[in-house]
This record gives C-alpha cells, structure tokens and sequence, in this order.
C-alpha cells in the first residue's frame, strides 16, 4: 500500500497555474526571472524558446552578415541556463526520499523486464525455464 504525499489544494492551484502554458507560460518567466536563489528550471520551456528563436530568425542577414540578433537571443538563453548548472544550492540530500526512489525504480525494472521475459518466451518460443540474460 502506498501514500503519496498531496499538498493542499491551494498550493496545488498555484503551482498548477505557474506551469501552466497560458500565455507562452508567463507566470512561470515572471517567477523564474524574479527568483535570485538557487532555481530549477523547466527546461521544456527553455528549450521551446531556442526553438522558436532558431525558427523565427534567420542565421545570415544577406549572404554574408550573420544575424547578431538571433545569436544574441540564443546566447541569452544559453548563458542562463549554464549559470544554473554552475549555481550552488544549500539543500540537504533526503535519504528516506532517495532510498524510496531507488527501492521504486529497482522494482519497475524488475517488472518491465519480466514483462519482456514474458514477451519473448510467448513470441520466440522456449521454456518458462529458458534464460535470456
């Protein structure tokens, strides 16, 4: 039997309202350009934006002259998101969080590769008895 832990619902509405993609998911920016701790970015987010910007913009204005604006803007991008990766964060390690995950991801490997086991000994023939790996 498990529990997950469920915050309260406000707390749920509010955080369901930053990530939301309600206007090119401003409330998330707004947030993450105002915070100046340590931050985990949605990374989905920014890599839209470099995606956009390589779509909208072209890489050479003429045939000779890169554009500086669209190198700009990804640059812009880039740099933050190599600033986080260098950025120190004064967080604890939760053991009991880390030892659940682990004991979690063990047992769903455990499962998918009984499920291929299954698969393979239902389409390739053998015996239950038959060892894959």
């Amino acid at each position: 039997d498990s529990c997950w832990f469920l915050p309260p619902l406000q707390d749920w509405d509010e955080m369901t309202e930053l990530v939301s993609s309600n206007g090119n998911y401003c409330n998330y920016r707004k947030t993450f350009a105002d915070c100046v701790n340590f931050k985990i970015p949605i990374l989905g987010v920014h890599l839209k934006d470099l995606i956009a910007v390589h779509v909208v913009f072209s890489d050479w204005i003429n045939e000779d002259k890169v554009n500086l604006v669209k190198m700009q803007q990804l640059s812009v991008t880039l740099s933050e998101l190599v600033a986080l990766q260098t950025a120190s964060h004064h967080l604890e390690p939760n053991m009991d969080l880390i030892n659940l995950l682990t004991v979690r991801l063990i047992y769903l490997l455990q499962c998918y590769l009984r499920i291929v086991q299954n698969f393979l000994l239902m389409y390739c023939g053998g015996s239950p008895n038959t060892v894959f790996w």
